[in-house]
Protein backbone atom coordinates (compact mmCIF):
# COMPACT_ATOMS: atom_id res chain seq x y z
CA UNK A 1 0.00 0.00 0.00
CA UNK A 2 1.06 3.57 -0.62
CA UNK A 3 0.90 6.18 2.10
CA UNK A 4 1.40 9.89 1.49
CA UNK A 5 2.72 9.12 -1.97
CA UNK A 6 1.25 12.08 -3.79
CA UNK A 7 -1.31 12.33 -6.60
CA UNK A 8 -0.64 8.85 -7.95
CA UNK A 9 -1.16 7.18 -4.58
CA UNK A 10 -3.95 4.67 -4.24
CA UNK A 11 -4.26 2.32 -1.28
CA UNK A 12 -5.57 -0.43 -3.53
CA UNK A 13 -2.67 -0.58 -6.00
CA UNK A 14 1.06 -1.09 -5.94
CA UNK A 15 3.51 1.51 -7.15
CA UNK A 16 3.93 1.91 -10.87
CA UNK A 17 7.14 0.17 -11.94
CA UNK A 18 9.41 0.48 -14.98
CA UNK A 19 12.70 -0.96 -16.23
CA UNK A 20 15.39 0.79 -18.25
CA UNK A 21 16.71 -2.02 -20.45
CA UNK A 22 20.06 -0.97 -21.89
CA UNK A 23 23.72 -1.83 -22.33
CA UNK A 24 26.41 0.08 -20.47
CA UNK A 25 27.56 3.42 -21.95
CA UNK A 26 24.31 4.00 -23.82
CA UNK A 27 23.26 6.98 -21.69
CA UNK A 28 21.33 4.92 -19.16
CA UNK A 29 22.81 6.79 -16.18
CA UNK A 30 21.85 10.08 -17.82
CA UNK A 31 18.35 8.77 -18.50
CA UNK A 32 17.97 7.55 -14.90
CA UNK A 33 19.05 10.97 -13.65
CA UNK A 34 16.53 12.75 -15.89
CA UNK A 35 13.75 10.36 -14.88
CA UNK A 36 14.56 10.83 -11.20
CA UNK A 37 14.31 14.60 -11.57
CA UNK A 38 10.54 14.04 -11.84
CA UNK A 39 8.91 14.63 -8.46
CA UNK A 40 7.06 11.30 -8.55
CA UNK A 41 9.83 9.00 -9.86
CA UNK A 42 12.77 7.16 -8.35
CA UNK A 43 14.99 5.37 -10.85
CA UNK A 44 17.64 3.18 -9.24
CA UNK A 45 20.78 1.85 -10.85
CA UNK A 46 21.62 -1.75 -11.67
CA UNK A 47 20.06 -3.57 -8.74
CA UNK A 48 20.56 -6.94 -10.48
CA UNK A 49 24.29 -6.46 -11.10
CA UNK A 50 25.06 -9.02 -8.38
CA UNK A 51 23.59 -12.51 -8.14
CA UNK A 52 20.47 -12.67 -5.92
CA UNK A 53 18.47 -15.81 -5.05
CA UNK A 54 15.08 -14.28 -5.85
CA UNK A 55 15.29 -11.49 -8.46
CA UNK A 56 11.61 -10.55 -8.37
CA UNK A 57 11.59 -10.38 -4.57
CA UNK A 58 14.77 -8.31 -4.72
CA UNK A 59 13.10 -5.88 -7.11
CA UNK A 60 9.99 -5.66 -4.96
CA UNK A 61 12.03 -4.95 -1.83
CA UNK A 62 13.70 -2.01 -3.54
CA UNK A 63 10.35 -0.79 -4.79
CA UNK A 64 8.80 -1.05 -1.32
CA UNK A 65 11.69 0.95 0.14
CA UNK A 66 11.15 3.81 -2.27
CA UNK A 67 9.30 6.87 -0.99
CA UNK A 68 8.23 7.84 -4.49
CA UNK A 69 4.98 6.58 -6.07
CA UNK A 70 6.75 5.48 -9.27
CA UNK A 71 9.77 3.19 -9.08
CA UNK A 72 12.17 1.94 -11.73
CA UNK A 73 15.65 0.50 -12.16
CA UNK A 74 18.26 -0.22 -14.81
CA UNK A 75 19.21 -3.66 -16.10
CA UNK A 76 21.56 -4.98 -18.77
CA UNK A 77 20.77 -8.04 -20.85
CA UNK A 78 23.95 -9.80 -19.70
CA UNK A 79 23.03 -9.18 -16.07
CA UNK A 80 19.86 -11.16 -16.72
CA UNK A 81 21.42 -13.98 -18.75
CA UNK A 82 24.85 -14.32 -17.15
CA UNK A 83 24.54 -12.96 -13.61
CA UNK A 84 20.98 -13.96 -12.70
CA UNK A 85 20.86 -17.01 -15.03
CA UNK A 86 17.51 -15.91 -16.43
CA UNK A 87 16.11 -15.99 -19.95
CA UNK A 88 15.86 -12.25 -20.78
CA UNK A 89 12.77 -12.62 -22.96
CA UNK A 90 10.92 -14.53 -20.25
CA UNK A 91 11.98 -12.10 -17.54
CA UNK A 92 10.80 -9.05 -19.50
CA UNK A 93 7.60 -10.76 -20.59
CA UNK A 94 6.77 -11.66 -17.00
CA UNK A 95 7.54 -8.13 -15.87
CA UNK A 96 5.15 -6.75 -18.47
CA UNK A 97 2.46 -9.18 -17.29
CA UNK A 98 2.55 -7.62 -13.82
CA UNK A 99 2.28 -4.12 -15.24
CA UNK A 100 5.93 -3.12 -15.60
CA UNK A 101 6.81 -0.68 -18.38
CA UNK A 102 9.93 -1.43 -20.43
CA UNK A 103 12.08 1.48 -21.65
CA UNK A 104 14.49 0.12 -24.26
CA UNK A 105 17.50 2.41 -24.66
CA UNK A 106 20.18 1.83 -27.28
CA UNK A 107 23.10 3.62 -28.89
CA UNK A 108 23.34 3.69 -32.66
CA UNK A 109 27.03 4.52 -33.13
CA UNK A 110 28.95 1.40 -32.10
CA UNK A 111 32.32 3.10 -32.58
CA UNK A 112 31.42 5.88 -30.16
CA UNK A 113 29.93 3.25 -27.87
CA UNK A 114 33.22 1.35 -27.72
CA UNK A 115 35.22 4.57 -27.35
CA UNK A 116 33.03 5.76 -24.48
CA UNK A 117 33.73 2.60 -22.53
CA UNK A 118 37.49 2.84 -23.00
CA UNK A 119 37.61 6.55 -22.21
CA UNK A 120 35.60 5.90 -19.04
CA UNK A 121 38.08 3.25 -17.91
CA UNK A 122 41.07 5.47 -18.66
CA UNK A 123 39.57 8.59 -17.11
CA UNK A 124 36.29 8.42 -15.18
CA UNK A 125 32.79 7.17 -15.89
CA UNK A 126 30.77 10.35 -15.38
CA UNK A 127 31.34 14.09 -15.31
CA UNK A 128 29.17 16.63 -13.53
CA UNK A 129 28.51 20.33 -13.86
CA UNK A 130 31.31 22.36 -12.33
CA UNK A 131 33.91 19.60 -12.66
CA UNK A 132 36.90 19.95 -14.92
CA UNK A 133 36.66 17.73 -18.00
CA UNK A 134 40.13 16.68 -19.04
CA UNK A 135 39.87 13.47 -21.04
CA UNK A 136 43.04 11.63 -22.02
CA UNK A 137 43.09 10.01 -25.49
CA UNK A 138 43.14 6.22 -25.60
CA UNK A 139 45.07 3.76 -27.75
CA UNK A 140 42.76 1.16 -29.25
CA UNK A 141 44.20 -1.80 -31.15
CA UNK A 142 42.07 -2.08 -34.33
CA UNK A 143 41.50 -5.82 -33.96
CA UNK A 144 40.33 -5.36 -30.38
CA UNK A 145 38.13 -2.44 -31.37
CA UNK A 146 36.40 -4.52 -34.05
CA UNK A 147 35.88 -7.32 -31.53
CA UNK A 148 34.27 -4.91 -29.05
CA UNK A 149 32.00 -3.43 -31.72
CA UNK A 150 30.98 -6.90 -32.89
CA UNK A 151 30.17 -7.86 -29.30
CA UNK A 152 28.06 -4.74 -28.81
CA UNK A 153 26.21 -5.51 -32.04
CA UNK A 154 25.56 -9.07 -30.84
CA UNK A 155 24.20 -7.78 -27.53
CA UNK A 156 21.89 -5.52 -29.50
CA UNK A 157 20.59 -8.45 -31.54
CA UNK A 158 19.88 -10.35 -28.32
CA UNK A 159 18.13 -7.30 -26.87
CA UNK A 160 15.90 -7.06 -29.92
CA UNK A 161 15.04 -10.75 -29.59
CA UNK A 162 14.22 -10.24 -25.90
CA UNK A 163 11.72 -7.43 -26.55
CA UNK A 164 10.06 -8.83 -29.66
CA UNK A 165 6.25 -8.60 -29.46
CA UNK A 166 6.47 -6.53 -26.26
CA UNK A 167 5.08 -3.02 -25.92
CA UNK A 168 8.31 -1.15 -25.19
CA UNK A 169 9.22 2.52 -25.31
CA UNK A 170 12.27 2.85 -27.54
CA UNK A 171 14.87 5.53 -26.99
CA UNK A 172 18.11 6.10 -28.90
CA UNK A 173 20.96 8.00 -27.28
CA UNK A 174 21.82 10.00 -30.38
CA UNK A 175 18.20 11.05 -31.01
CA UNK A 176 16.85 11.46 -27.50
CA UNK A 177 19.63 12.23 -25.03
CA UNK A 178 22.73 13.66 -26.66
CA UNK A 179 21.10 17.05 -27.21
CA UNK A 180 19.86 18.87 -24.07
CA UNK A 181 17.03 20.42 -26.07
CA UNK A 182 15.84 17.01 -27.24
CA UNK A 183 15.98 15.63 -23.71
CA UNK A 184 12.85 17.43 -22.55
CA UNK A 185 10.82 16.39 -25.57
CA UNK A 186 12.00 12.79 -25.27
CA UNK A 187 11.41 12.63 -21.53
CA UNK A 188 7.90 14.01 -21.97
CA UNK A 189 7.16 11.04 -24.25
CA UNK A 190 8.78 8.71 -21.74
CA UNK A 191 6.72 10.11 -18.85
CA UNK A 192 3.52 9.58 -20.80
CA UNK A 193 4.52 5.97 -21.49
CA UNK A 194 5.22 5.37 -17.81
CA UNK A 195 1.95 7.02 -16.84
CA UNK A 196 2.94 10.26 -15.13
CA UNK A 197 2.36 13.86 -16.21
CA UNK A 198 5.32 15.55 -17.94
CA UNK A 199 7.51 17.83 -15.85
CA UNK A 200 10.63 19.89 -16.59
CA UNK A 201 13.73 17.71 -16.31
CA UNK A 202 17.24 18.48 -15.15
CA UNK A 203 20.52 16.71 -14.47
CA UNK A 204 23.99 17.65 -13.29
CA UNK A 205 25.61 15.11 -15.63
CA UNK A 206 27.53 16.43 -18.64
CA UNK A 207 29.21 14.74 -21.59
CA UNK A 208 32.86 13.91 -21.23
CA UNK A 209 33.50 12.95 -24.87
CA UNK A 210 32.49 15.56 -27.42
CA UNK A 211 33.78 16.62 -30.79
CA UNK A 212 36.07 14.86 -33.24
CA UNK A 213 37.07 11.23 -32.83
CA UNK A 214 40.67 12.14 -33.60
CA UNK A 215 40.78 13.99 -30.27
CA UNK A 216 40.17 10.79 -28.32
CA UNK A 217 42.02 8.09 -30.28
CA UNK A 218 45.78 8.45 -29.95
CA UNK A 219 46.05 6.17 -33.02
CA UNK A 220 43.08 7.54 -34.93
CA UNK A 221 44.59 7.13 -38.43
CA UNK A 222 45.22 3.45 -37.72
CA UNK A 223 41.65 2.99 -36.44
CA UNK A 224 40.15 4.81 -39.43
CA UNK A 225 42.15 2.66 -41.85
CA UNK A 226 40.98 -0.53 -40.12
CA UNK A 227 37.31 0.48 -40.36
CA UNK A 228 37.48 1.53 -44.01
CA UNK A 229 35.29 -0.64 -46.26
CA UNK A 230 33.68 -2.36 -43.27
CA UNK A 231 30.08 -2.18 -42.02
CA UNK A 232 31.31 0.25 -39.38
CA UNK A 233 32.99 2.84 -41.63
CA UNK A 234 30.02 5.23 -41.52
CA UNK A 235 30.45 5.59 -37.74
CA UNK A 236 33.65 7.56 -38.33
CA UNK A 237 31.58 10.54 -39.48
CA UNK A 238 28.34 10.92 -37.55
CA UNK A 239 26.52 14.29 -37.61
CA UNK A 240 24.92 13.51 -34.25
CA UNK A 241 28.31 14.07 -32.58
CA UNK A 242 29.53 17.63 -32.91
Amino acid sequence: MLKNAGPLADASVKKIRFVVFAQGRTGSTLLASLLSSHSEIQCDGEILAERVPHPLGHIESHQDASEKPVYGFKVKIYQLSETQKLVPAEFLRNMVKVGTKIIFLSRRNLLRHALSNYVARANRYHFRIGERVNVKPVHFEPAELLEVMNRRAEHRRKEEAAVVNLDVHRMVYEDDLIDPVAQQRSLNDCFRFIGVPPQPVFTDLIRGVTGLLSSYFSNYSEVAAALKNTQYEHFLSDPAYR
